[in-house]
């Protein structure tokens, strides 16, 4: 038996060692922790990105004769991993991944986000996810929520496999002597900062409390208590937040999560939420999201219904339960920082090809 993850790259970079074509971390890090189980790169090329018809023809050639060569490289008894979804167009897929299946080898989809559940189910990425539930004999999800989700459309409870949370791969000598100091007392924030991904930064001046912001697209409010960090290399960012608690929160309004973005916390594992922990802060997390319980029982953070109650809760913890937090938080880091989860993930899939 031979283990493949399928990786996307352009005709152009085919002699770098980057396999991913505009990947962010979280697919980046799947990548190394599969790479080190033994899981060889399958290409799916591309001519270009550039927009024009003769390179859009250009493209759907190449990814045609890149799964071509997919059928003939699988064989039988082989596992071929496929992270998901696919958010650009590949002609010959959906006969690939059947034919794959016909001939008796192993598909294994992980699952970063499925758009319908947070609005996004146009109909290119309707059919992406249809492809994707169809030919896949196992599917790795976030979560027990992202779990009921996929039983309640039928997919067989057998298929499914919980990663329980995205690792954070995070390489630094700094790693095993212990959590960093942390200089702020803030509660801190990384991620797309535009008011229309994250609408209620545009309150954070209501919160009787500091925040540290990281990421793109600030626009100033005027608060005082919101320091702007601007962005920061994903790869870095461990090293660079300073605060005391790391933020998981997402719609228009302080009072609760709404909106399609807040909605979908109720399903979703953020991976700001393994940032976090990988940089040796605690959580701070809706109540209603589907890490909560993760976060709670665990011992890695606290929960709120509210971000206005932020400042009664976090202020009435004693030093005591915050430092016992924190170590807490340091034995999750080391396990995000080795791709614990991931690894154990792939073992039950691959557990379950057999």
């Amino acid at each position: 038996m031979k283990k493949y993850i399928l990786c996307e790259r352009t005709r152009d970079d085919a002699s770098s060692a980057e396999p991913f074509l505009a990947s962010g971390k979280a697919a980046r890090d799947v990548y190394a922790t599969a790479s080190a189980k033994g899981y060889e790169p399958l290409y799916i090329t591309r001519w270009t990105l550039k927009s024009s018809a003769v390179a859009h023809a250009l493209n759907q050639v190449l990814v045609l004769g890149s799964w071509l060569r997919a059928c003939r490289t699988v064989q039988s008894g082989d596992i071929l991993l496929i992270q998901c979804p696919i958010h650009r167009r590949q002609t010959g897929r959906n006969f690939a991944q059947h034919y794959l299946q016909r001939k008796g080898a192993h598909i294994v989809s992980l699952i970063h986000d499925v758009e319908a559940l947070r609005g996004a189910g146009d109909e290119f990425h309707t059919k992406e996810f249809g492809t994707t539930v169809m030919t896949s004999d196992v599917l790795i999800v976030h979560n027990d929520k992202m779990e009921e989700y996929f039983l309640s459309i039928g997919v067989a409870p057998k298929k499914l496999v919980k990663l329980q949370i995205f690792d954070y791969l995070f390489e630094t000598e700094e790693r095993n002597k212990g959590l960093p100091k942390k200089a702020v007392d803030a509660i801190v924030l990384a991620g797309n900062c535009s008011a229309a991904k994250a609408p209620y930064l545009a309150r954070l001046g209501e919160i009787d409390w500091p925040f540290e912001l990281y990421g793109p697209n600030y626009e100033d409010t005027g608060a005082t208590n919101v320091h702007y960090n601007g962005k920061v290399d994903p790869d870095l960012l461990p090293a660079r937040l300073n605060g005391k608690f790391g933020l998981v929160w997402d719609g228009p309004v302080l009072e609760t999560c709404t909106g399609k973005t807040g909605n979908y916390l109720r399903y979703n594992n953020p991976h700001k939420t393994s940032l976090y922990l990988a940089s040796g802060l605690p959580v701070l997390i809706w109540s209603g999201a589907a890490l909560a319980p993760f976060i709670t029982e665990n011992h890695l953070g606290v929960a709120v219904e509210s971000l206005l109650d932020a400042p009664a809760v976090l202020g009435a913890l004693s030093d005591d339960e915050y430092l016992s937090m924190k170590a807490a938080v340091l034995n999750m880091a080391y396990k995000l920082h080795t791709g614990y989860f991931t690894s154990t993930a792939l073992d039950a899939a691959e557990a379950l090809c057999k």
